[in-house]
C-alpha cells in the first residue's frame, strides 16, 4: 500500500469526509449569471458573494496535484451500479444513459452492470436533498474508497432539488441531471477535471452533452490504453 495515499478520497484529493467543491456557474459580465442560456438575475442576497467563492474554489482544484487512482483492470470489466429509487422515475434511466456513454466510448475498456443491492454495487448513486453547509450551489459530489492505490467503492450523491434547478424548466433540469451524471461518472472511473471548456469533465462539464475525444482520451491515458483503441461519440 502506499502510505501517501488515503484510504478514502473525495474527487478533489481531500481526506473523507471533505465534500467535492461545487460547481455550475458561470461569471459574465451582465446583471445576472448566464446558465443554459437563460439568465438567472440576483434574486438572491449574497449571489456574488457565493459565484466569487467557487471560482476560487475551483481555481484551488485546479492547482491541486491528484494521484492517478483507478480502478483495477479486472474489476474494470464489469462495474456494479446500484442507484436509490430517484424521487422522478425516469431520472433511473438518465444515470443509466450517462454509465452507457462511457461504456461505449470505451469500446470494451469499461462495463457497468445495474444491480438492486447496495451490498453488491461497486458504484453507489444516491439523492439528497441537502446541500452541504456553506456549499448551497452545489449539485452533486463523488466520494471514491481506495485500497492502495485502486479505487475500490465510489459514491456518487445528487442533490434532488439544488438551487441551480429553480431557474429551469423541466427538460432542462433532466439535462442539466444528465449532464451532473456523465460528470460524476467520469470522476468515479477516476478522471480528474480537463482545462478543455468543451470536455465533459471541465470544471463547468454540465454545459457538455456529449464525451469529447479529449474525455476519452484522458480515460484511455489514465488506464495506460492506445488511444487508437478508443472511439467516441
Amino acid at each position: 500500500m502506499n502510505p501517501h495515499l488515503p484510504n478514502h478520497m473525495n474527487i478533489t484529493g481531500s481526506p473523507s469526509p471533505a465534500i467535492y467543491r461545487p460547481k455550475y456557474r458561470q461569471r459574465v459580465n451582465t446583471s445576472g449569471y448566464v446558465l443554459n442560456g437563460s439568465v438567472i438575475r440576483e434574486a438572491e442576497p449574497g449571489i456574488k458573494d457565493a459565484i466569487t467563492a467557487l471560482e476560487e474554489w475551483r481555481s484551488q482544484d485546479e492547482q491541486e496535484n491528484h494521484p492517478g487512482v483507478r480502478w483495477h483492470a479486472d474489476k474494470l470489466k464489469l462495474l456494479q451500479v446500484y442507484i436509490q429509487p430517484p424521487p422522478q422515475p425516469d431520472w433511473h434511466t438518465l444515470i443509466l444513459k450517462a454509465c452507457r456513454e462511457w461504456e461505449m466510448a470505451s469500446t470494451g475498456l469499461i462495463r457497468f452492470q445495474h444491480c438492486v443491492r447496495p451490498e453488491h454495487a461497486d458504484i453507489c448513486v444516491e439523492w439528497t436533498d441537502t446541500a452541504v453547509n456553506g456549499r448551497e450551489f452545489e449539485v452533486g459530489h463523488t466520494n471514491r474508497t481506495l485500497q492502495g492505490p485502486w479505487i475500490s467503492k465510489v459514491t456518487i450523491t445528487l442533490l434532488t432539488e439544488p438551487v441551480i434547478d429553480r431557474h429551469l424548466l423541466k427538460p432542462q433540469i433532466q439535462d442539466r441531471l444528465y449532464t451532473t451524471a456523465l460528470h460524476e461518472v467520469g470522476h468515479a472511473l477516476g478522471l480528474e477535471h480537463s482545462t478543455q471548456a468543451k470536455d465533459v469533465m471541465h470544471h463547468q462539464g454540465w454545459r457538455n452533452k456529449h464525451l469529447t475525444p479529449n474525455d476519452v482520451s484522458r480515460l484511455s491515458t489514465l488506464y495506460k490504453r492506445s488511444s487508437s483503441t478508443i472511439s467516441w461519440l
